[in-house]
């Protein structure tokens, strides 16, 4: 059991909870201590060790009892006082539910392992019972429209295939380990589901509400600096969000689709009660002065620009633009400036900012600074200066 407790794989959860998801929760500006939080799904309770002691009380359910004994350890090891773990499934919610009130639910990496009608059950059901001040957490549920499978079966567009295909398919699959678990359930197609099938869009849209009210309570989203750190960029991830404002730009699809979708990893936070405006709007920019030799792409297949000490790199900023995100690879080294316009507006360590990432995703680290404030309709060009002896690989960045 102690080993269990050590174990490498607890301690990541346990650190990824603590440093980005924690923070995600502060940002939704509400005072957590006087709020009971439930956790559908808390395994070996490494989020429920991070997380409970920002609450008055953490409830922890999960339906594997052997899970469950290492997460009651856990939980008594650390000292927590205000957690308790229970052994129930996702079929129980209705009635705990009933029983008792909470102020916020999680659903981290829960959903994919759900049936189309399990999903959609749980969603409405948790929606459903949270009081107007309530908040619903979606986390590392990953995403229906990206182009590999990375959570499951490892193989390209496979979240987009008929289940029919996909069951045909199984044997198709390099990870053997998926594949075995897969066909050790009653039957190919629970098994799928049961080891991770992808999300969408459409199942909040039918288990939640309609699309274009979505954006209306998601109050922080999976593009803050946060989650960048945790999910770093995949190069498709831009492309979705151009697919979207196209789809929306031309009149192809009147569906509106939150850009909170346009990540493999889906993450959010949804208040019940909806907010007076939308989170802005995510835009990439095009990184100009760049030598275009100088790119080339990480394992994630992002663009990497290279920037050294005797050239710069340019964006042009819109003036309604309050925030830019700067991702930097793990080749960077140094320090540089960024300038508005003329004024130079910071003043930055590589290093720093390498210790925002948790040292999992060691290929990009991300920076979001803060921007002054435009003239009224005047873009602004801002600078990105490495100083003396340093270099950058720079990602694609993007302002909101």
């Amino acid at each position: 059991m102690n080993d269990l407790l050590n174990s490498a794989t607890f301690q990541n959860r346990f650190n990824q909870a603590q440093r980005f998801i924690a923070p995600t929760l502060r940002q939704a500006g509400l005072d957590l201590s006087k709020m009971r939080a439930l956790e559908i799904g808390c395994g070996e309770a490494a989020k429920v060790c991070a997380l409970a002691p920002l609450f008055e009380t953490y409830v922890g359910i999960d339906l594997d009892p052997h899970d469950l004994a290492i997460g009651r350890a856990n939980v008594e090891a650390r000292g927590i006082q205000n957690a308790e773990l229970r052994l129930q499934a996702a079929n129980d919610l209705p009635q705990l539910l009933a029983q008792e009130s909470f102020d916020v639910i999680f659903l981290y990496a829960v959903i994919e392992h759900l049936t189309i009608e399990e999903r959609l059950n749980t969603l409405k059901t948790c929606w459903d019972a949270l009081p107007p001040h309530g908040l619903l957490y979606i986390g590392e549920a990953p995403n229906r429209i990206a182009p590999i499978d990375y959570h499951s079966s490892k193989m390209p567009y496979y979240n987009l295939l008929p289940r029919e295909l996909a069951i045909k398919l199984v044997d198709r699959s390099g990870h053997e380990k998926w594949r075995q678990r897969v066909w050790a359930q009653e039957t190919t197609e629970l098994g799928l589901y049961r080891n991770g099938q992808h999300v969408g869009f459409e199942d909040f849209d039918l288990g939640l509400m309609p699309m274009d009210q979505f954006e209306r309570h998601l109050i922080v989203d999976n593009w803050s600096e946060a989650m960048m750190n945790l999910y770093p960029l995949r190069w498709f991830e831009p492309r979705n969000l151009e697919d979207f404002e196209f789809f929306a730009a031309s009149g192809t699809s009147e569906y509106p689709i939150p850009q909170m979708f346009g990540r493999y990893w889906i993450e959010g936070i949804l208040a019940k009660t909806p907010t007076a405006k939308p989170l802005p709007s995510v835009r990439f920019l095009q990184l100009s002065g760049v030598d275009q030799k100088r790119i080339h792409r990480d394992r994630l297949g992002v663009p990497i620009h290279g920037v050294h000490f005797n050239s710069t790199a340019r964006v042009t900023v819109a003036p309604e633009a309050r925030e830019l995100s700067l991702g930097i690879s793990d080749k960077s080294y140094g320090r540089f400036q960024l300038l508005w316009g003329e004024e130079v507006i910071g003043d930055y360590a590589v290093e720093d900012i390498r210790a925002a990432n948790l040292g999992i995703w060691t290929l990009q680290s991300w920076k979001t600074v803060r921007l002054p404030q435009a003239e009224e309709g005047k873009a602004v060009e801002v600078t990105i200066r490495p100083t003396e002896g340093s270099w950058l690989g720079l990602c694609p960045p993007f302002t909101r």
